[in-house]
């Protein structure tokens, strides 16, 4: 008779999630900045401003060299950003 499977050695026990289904920090994640619960429509936002946008086009011109700079400037931010978080 082979007894291996109720030997209390072979048992294997899972660890504990690193996060809970609900977005809340589990025993072995970092108590930092990302404790918050889980949203429960994450997409609402970035829908409304594209939304936003949209609507705001068809009633207010933009001339392309406003879109350029702004654009220059978003990459700008961008690399900062990347620079800045590769020294971390």
């Amino acid at each position: 008779m082979n007894n291996k499977s109720t030997h209390p050695q072979n048992i294997v026990t899972p660890s504990p999630p690193s996060h809970s289904r609900f977005g809340e920090p589990g025993p072995r994640s970092p108590a930092g900045c990302y404790n918050r619960p889980q949203v429960k429509d994450p997409l609402v936002g970035p829908l409304a401003a594209i939304a936003s946008g949209i609507l705001v086009s068809r009633f207010v011109p933009f001339h392309s060299s406003e879109l350029f700079a702004a654009i220059g400037a978003f990459l700008l931010l961008s690399m900062v950003a990347l620079w800045r978080d590769s020294d971390r």
